[in-house]
């Protein structure tokens, strides 16, 4: 949850940096609002949870003979 929590720390603002500067290129541009961020970070959340619980199911539920043979 660390690494996630910093990714975003440095990640929002440099994407809400180079999104308002690329905006800016434009005659019309809607504005960033600060809600998509925590938005953002709530679905990137909920994917990197849900790939570590199935990774972690998938290897707990494993057959230790099936992966002895492959080897």
């Amino acid at each position: 949850a660390v690494p996630l929590i910093v990714a975003f720390v440095v990640a929002a603002p440099i994407g809400w940096w180079l999104s308002n500067q690329w905006l800016q290129s434009f005659a019309e541009h809607t504005p960033i609002h600060w809600w998509l961020f925590p938005i953002s970070f709530v679905l990137v959340s909920v994917v990197v949870i849900a790939t570590v619980m199935v990774q972690s199911w998938r290897v707990a539920t494993a057959n230790p003979v099936e992966s002895i043979k492959t080897e």
